[in-house]
């Protein structure tokens, strides 16, 4: 945060036990709770006789490359390779939903919701704030047509009718979904339809734009990152105008540093909050 904090800390809970439980690192000691994907990442010398036999079927499967599940960082590998058994058996349906670059159409992201659901575990991510392939397809949908958090939040509580369940459902897709989950799965089938289209001998899509843009909820990164600055998004966007023109975050802080605040006609808490962080830069 920019500065050393002193005083008190408060439990609300019962302090740890002492002593403190051991440690294990995964990395290391490889029990067999290992997950696989932590495995793959474990060069071979490091690896024991009992983890290269886990990962000996992944080695010897044929349908995708070891690397490609490799740098599918994080993601279970069995799920990746289901993955592709199901784009192989039907080429047909999935070449037209996976064959694109840029920006997909609304199928397209239907599609790739299908596709990734399951395989994925997609049902125990997100807190729930997508409960199905079909309303995950709609929130990505709904995120880029919405111009702010308040819209969500108004178009949640048509829904809700609970205006603290609308809002933690939204902050809840934002945070979990939208910044995180959603682009990495992206990012791991774009992987993997590229080694099954090309093995096909078809042209292959490339999903690396479009993770992006959900990844920053359409936005410049540049603003999005000033959430790290203590600039919430709905604030930097007011602010959006008076730092351009800029080439990137070095450029945006530069600009924000001396920007004066009292002419822009933020609220007197959107005022403190832009002096706050001034001051950390």
């Amino acid at each position: 945060m920019g500065q050393h904090y002193i005083g008190h800390v408060y439990l609300f809970n019962p302090a740890p036990s002492d002593p403190l439980p051991f440690v294990d690192i995964p990395a290391l000691s490889q029990p067999d709770s290992s997950s696989l994907s932590l495995l793959m990442q474990i060069d071979d010398k490091d690896l024991t006789l009992r983890s290269k036999k886990r990962l000996e079927a992944f080695l010897n499967q044929e349908f995708l490359d070891y690397e490609t599940l490799r740098k599918n960082v994080g993601i279970d590998p069995q799920g990746q390779i289901e993955i592709a058994k199901e784009i192989e058996g039907n080429l047909t349906k999935y070449a037209p939903i996976l064959q694109w670059r840029g920006m997909p159409k609304y199928a397209q992201i239907y599609g790739v919701c299908d596709l990734i659901w399951k395989p994925f575990g997609c049902s125990r991510l997100g807190a729930r704030s997508a409960v199905s392939a079909r309303q995950l397809g709609f929130r990505l949908i709904q995120l880029h047509d919405a111009p702010s958090t308040k819209a969500l939040i108004l178009g949640a509580f048509v829904h809700f009718q609970d205006a603290d369940a609308a809002v933690q459902h939204v902050l809840d897709f934002l945070k979990l979904w939208a910044n995180f989950h959603f682009p990495q799965l992206l990012r791991a089938l774009d992987r993997i339809q590229a080694d099954v289209l090309q093995r096909a001998g078809l042209p292959i899509g490339n999903y690396s734009l479009y993770a992006s843009k959900v990844e920053n909820r359409f936005m410049d990164p540049s603003l999005i990152a000033l959430e790290e600055y203590g600039i919430p998004l709905e604030v930097a966007v007011k602010l959006h105008r008076h730092l351009r023109p800029y080439e990137n975050l070095d450029g945006v802080l530069e600009k924000l540093r001396g920007l004066p605040v009292e002419r822009i006609g933020l609220s007197g808490f959107e005022r403190a909050v832009v002096e706050d962080a001034q001051k950390t830069l």
